[in-house]
């Protein structure tokens, strides 16, 4: 475990201007809703992942990769289209979700509310 005088070296903004998040090195880091910067020794997980996760990291890896392709004005126009409809929760969460779990219905509710040509959020089948 490192040190508080570490820590404190590292400042607010993290080790030169980064903040730490995440593992690094031999430790996990995080800063807690204080504020207050924490670090624990790393804990891998003792089994290698199941083909079952190893197919449900990859849907979600390319439902990501399928939000970050969308243009800035696209990601703005479906975060406005969640909040006008009230939905708890974000324009990402919904777009990556749809690839996951199609719900035609819901999906039918947003595009009213977009730009004609927005791309449909493909499902990725298990």
């Amino acid at each position: 475990m490192p040190n508080q005088g570490m820590i404190k070296a590292l400042g607010k903004s993290g080790l030169a201007g980064f903040t730490l998040a995440g593992d690094l090195g031999d430790f996990t880091w995080y800063t807690n809703r204080r504020g207050k910067r924490v670090a624990f020794l790393r804990a891998p997980p003792p089994n290698a992942p199941s083909p079952a996760q190893k197919r449900q990291r990859l849907r979600f890896g390319l439902a990501r990769e399928r939000w970050a392709n969308l243009t800035a004005p696209q990601k703005a126009e479906l975060e406005q289209a969640v909040i006008t409809l009230a939905m708890v929760l974000t324009g990402q969460n919904l777009y990556m979700s749809l690839q996951l779990v199609p719900r035609p219905t819901v999906w039918a509710q947003v595009k009213a509310l977009l730009s004609p040509g927005f791309p449909d959020p493909a499902w990725i089948p298990p």
